[in-house]
């Protein structure tokens, strides 16, 4: 049985125990507690993950066919600050190359750049420029594509009951779990409904966004490019349908849920102004703050420095003394 995240419920009702939130408290409801921990994961908790700088939250979008004569390309929507991880060129077969990032002020020297006798061996640099990428100097000729890696806004939460369990799918379909079926609200939009699929396991990972289709009370059909079968963005029987930009899996690591709750149960009693429960708080928001740092500081082990036999580094042998 696959392993499954923490949900937008579990976060309520573990935030709601920490800050002793009574059932029939009507102060603030579970959407105004949704979005205080929406802005706990955006700002502080987002923040600690880039800091980790580990490609974490890291999305590559689609490619994009250059075109002759056009430089300026959308970064795309979801990106956090409107901000670029890397800029590729991928050529016909396939072969990436990295775009160096020119200051915005500096652009001007690569402009007009025509040294390259071809787009195949045209170094590209790329500036930004509002929520745009400026291709410097301007491309030519067709041929090559636009590759964009960027760290993808975590998706607002909303309650389980507002997505739809999965039970299959295919390369055109995901079908509701038999306990579940797609809200009529849904099936209202018609042609015009776009979708996210949501992973259901640790962290919430999408596994598609942006998908135009419609919906029956039990299957969504794509409009238009079609689900992956096979490999690690594959919908299965567990994960999520939610509307574009929404979730119901918590979409940050795993063992950042202890410091997001008590950082929003915390934000929940100062709203409350319950100044006994801030303090004790505050000093669990601090501590789990540090463990959280130290848990995702370093995802990949680091490769370990090969010393020398010869190098005074190494300790002397049991020989040498004797």
């Amino acid at each position: 049985m696959a392993v499954t995240g923490y949900t937008s419920d579990d976060l309520l009702t573990r935030v709601k125990a920490r800050a002793q939130v009574p059932d029939a408290d009507d102060r603030l409801t579970d959407a105004d507690m949704l979005a205080i921990a929406d802005d706990a994961i955006r700002s502080t908790v987002a923040r600690i993950v880039w800091n980790a700088d580990d490609g974490r939250i890291v999305r590559t979008q689609a490619d994009v066919a250059l075109v002759a004569d056009q430089s300026d390309y959308r970064i795309p929507d979801r990106a956090v600050a409107s901000a670029i991880y890397d800029v590729l060129l991928v050529d016909s077969a396939g072969n990436e190359r990295s775009s160096a990032y020119v200051d915005s002020a500096d652009a001007w020297r690569w402009r007009n750049d025509d040294t390259a006798t071809g787009e195949s061996d045209r170094a590209y640099a790329h500036t930004l420029e509002g929520d745009v990428i400026r291709l410097l100097p301007t491309p030519k000729a067709a041929g090559l594509s636009l590759r964009v890696k960027y760290r993808r806004r975590p998706s607002r939460l909303v309650a389980v009951s507002a997505c739809v369990l999965l039970g299959s799918s295919s390369s055109s379909t995901v079908v509701a779990d038999d306990a579940d079926s797609f809200p009529a609200a849904w099936t209202s939009e018609g042609s015009g409904l776009v979708i996210d699929v949501v992973r259901s396991g640790p962290s919430g990972d999408s596994l598609t966004d942006d998908v135009p289709g419609s919906t029956t009370s039990d299957t969504f059909t794509r409009s238009s490019g079609a689900f992956d079968t096979t490999g690690p963005y594959a919908p299965s029987g567990g994960d999520y349908a939610c509307l574009a930009g929404e979730t119901c899996v918590l979409p940050v690591p795993e063992e950042a849920v202890p410091f997001l709750t008590v950082l929003v149960a915390l934000e929940i009693a100062t709203a409350f102004g319950d100044t006994a429960a801030m303090g004790g708080l505050g000093q669990l928001v601090a501590g789990r703050r540090k463990e959280l740092v130290a848990l995702v500081d370093d995802r990949n082990r680091e490769d370990e420095a090969i010393i020398p036999r010869s190098s005074h580094l190494r300790g002397r042998s049991r020989w040498w003394w004797a």
